[in-house]
């Protein structure tokens, strides 16, 4: 019987491990982070006209709801960030730029199993800085990352806390 619980023990683990080690898993997260680019004539492009944006997506693939900051707040405004690598491999961090506050309080999206939410992103405006004007008109790779750190308050209204990357698109950055 000691050898047939230490066998189930020993496959039970071995489970447990790879589902945390497969590609695009978390066991901890269950979110999926994508970018969303149309093509146009076999090209991804990203315009950086203030007028003109492109989405990202961050699914929840649990079977319980999630909590996710809202970007109107501090908590969750600068929580993602953009990876963009360039022609030599030269890679630039694009964020949102730092402002100011004249009402803050935590908030945060109740996300369902299953249900998605979608940030639209206007690279060309002013809320973002670190576009490299050196890649115009060049494909470029792009990932977006999203970095929620745990704190009292994330703890507090049960936020969900931890890093989640996409996968790279390749597109051209264009005016």
């Amino acid at each position: 019987m000691t050898k047939l619980v230490r066998w189930f023990f020993r496959v039970s683990l071995a489970g447990l491990v790879a589902s945390v080690l497969l590609p695009g898993q978390n066991v901890k997260t269950m979110w999926q982070l994508s970018i969303s680019v149309p093509q146009s004539n076999d090209e991804r492009v990203i315009s950086l006209n203030p007028s003109e944006h492109f989405h990202i997506t961050l699914t929840n693939t649990s079977h319980q709801p999630q909590r996710f900051w809202k970007d109107t707040c501090s908590w969750g405004y600068g929580v993602m960030t953009l990876e963009l690598v360039g022609d030599h491999h030269k890679k630039s961090v694009i964020k949102k730029k730092a402002r100011d506050w004249r009402k803050n309080f935590p908030d945060f999206w109740t996300v369902q199993p299953g249900a998605s939410l979608v940030f639209d992103v206007y690279l060309g405006s002013d809320a973002w800085e670190g576009v490299p004007s050196g890649d115009i008109g060049n494909k470029v790779q792009l990932r977006a990352l999203i970095d929620v750190p745990e704190d009292d308050d994330a703890r507090e209204h049960k936020v969900w806390t931890g890093h989640l990357a996409s996968e790279p698109v390749e597109c051209v950055l264009a005016r």
